[in-house]
C-alpha cells in the first residue's frame, strides 16, 4: 500500500514540472505576482490588488511567500526556481488530494475499489488541468481531507 501512496506524489510532481502552458491568466496575476511583489517589492499587480479596498484575499498568494522568501534568502531566486517552487507546491497538494480520494474510497467502499478511485483521480482531465494550477486545488484538498477524517471517525462529535 505504501507504493500506492507514493504513486500520486511522483505523478503529480512530474506533471507539475512538465506543464509549460497556462489555463487562465489568474494562475499568475492572482497568486504568483502578488506573492512575488510581497517578497521582492516589484512585479505587476492588477487593479484588484492596487485599489484602496482590494477585492481579493491575500490568503492564497500567502502560500507562496515563504517559498519565495526562502529562495531569496538562499540567493536561489532565479527565474527557473521562482517558476518551479509554486509548481512543486501545487503538485504536492494535488497528490494529497489523490491520496485522500484513495483513503476515502478504501474506507467507504472497500480496498478493491480504492485503486479504481485512485486511477480515476489520477487520470481525470479536470484534475490534471486544474489541480496543478488554481486556488480551487486548496479547496478540493481541504474538503477531501475533511471528508476522509469524517469517514475514518477521527472527528469528535459535539452534542448540543
Amino acid at each position: 500500500m505504501r507504493i500506492v501512496l507514493w504513486l500520486p506524489i511522483v505523478i503529480r510532481l512530474v506533471l507539475s514540472l512538465l506543464t509549460r502552458t497556462f489555463f487562465a491568466p489568474d494562475e499568475f496575476y492572482q497568486s504568483l505576482e502578488p506573492a512575488h511583489h510581497a517578497v521582492f517589492g516589484y512585479g505587476y499587480l492588477t487593479w484588484e490588488w492596487v485599489s484602496s479596498s482590494p477585492i481579493r484575499s491575500f490568503t492564497y498568494p500567502a502560500l507562496f511567500v515563504p517559498f519565495y522568501h526562502t529562495l531569496r534568502l538562499l540567493c536561489l531566486d532565479h527565474t527557473y526556481t521562482l517558476m518551479w517552487a509554486p509548481k512543486l507546491l501545487h503538485g504536492s497538494f494535488a497528490a494529497l488530494t489523490d491520496i485522500s480520494t484513495f483513503l476515502l474510497a478504501e474506507k467507504t467502499i472497500g480496498p478493491n475499489y480504492a485503486f479504481t478511485a485512485l486511477f480515476l483521480s489520477l487520470t481525470s482531465f479536470y484534475n490534471v488541468l486544474v489541480l496543478l494550477r488554481h486556488q480551487q486545488l486548496i479547496q478540493d484538498h481541504v474538503n477531501g481531507f475533511c471528508v476522509v477524517f469524517l469517514a475514518l471517525g477521527s472527528v469528535v462529535a459535539f452534542h448540543l
